[in-house]
């Protein structure tokens, strides 16, 4: 089975109201150039990436760096869900517990989009990288980690977003910091027994 890093896009520039067309924000590719120097990256044989622009951005940084070989896969694109600029914190909350919202793909069908992605994913026998979205890869690690999604993934991806984790937040998550800004908190790793690590 394959060792993955997990890697969250870069910030993106928000142009427009779809967010699968958001290309990174000069902050965002500033990040992905000083994740790119890791050394972390030395063994990796292959770059899974979403097909949305920032996603495929980020990992094109990497990729350019180590000489790495890029595959798109549609399943690793972020939770389908409308632009909504209001709210959006109370929004992940009801969706990671479950509740439905018009025009949201629920949880449980994105939870099953990135097990079937990592699940393909881990037949590899080799080390590869993930670039994905903080919402999927959050709804992944809960799942990982035997956490419910609603109680470790918000301050996962409040900390995948750039953001420390606030006073309350609990689970593996609330205890890791952004470390050397959005470049370190972009990152975190999974291995087949199922560990967990901020890198």
């Amino acid at each position: 089975m394959a060792r993955v890093i997990l890697v969250r896009h870069g910030h993106p520039l928000v142009e427009g109201e779809d967010p699968r067309q958001w290309r990174l924000s000069d902050q965002g590719r500033e990040a992905a150039s000083v994740l790119s120097k890791a050394s972390i990256w030395e063994p990796v044989s292959k770059i899974y990436s979403s097909p949305e622009a920032k996603a495929r951005e980020t990992a094109q940084v990497v990729a350019e760096e180590w000489d790495i070989p890029v595959k798109i896969m549609e399943d690793l694109g972020e939770v389908r869900r409308p632009y909504e600029a209001t709210d959006y914190e109370d929004r992940i909350r009801a969706f990671l517990k479950g509740e439905t919202r018009a025009g949201w793909e629920t949880r449980e069908a994105a939870e099953e989009r990135i097990r079937r992605a990592m699940a393909e994913i881990s037949k590899s026998a080799v080390e590869v990288g993930v670039v994905s979205h903080g919402l999927l890869l959050a709804l992944f690690v809960a799942g990982v980690m035997g956490g419910g999604a609603h109680v470790l993934a918000p301050p996962l991806h409040r900390l995948c977003r750039g953001c420390p984790p606030r006073p309350g937040d609990v689970g593996p998550a609330a205890g890791l910091s952004c470390g050397i800004g959005q470049a370190r908190s972009m990152i975190s790793m999974v291995t087949p027994s199922g560990s967990w690590t901020n890198a």
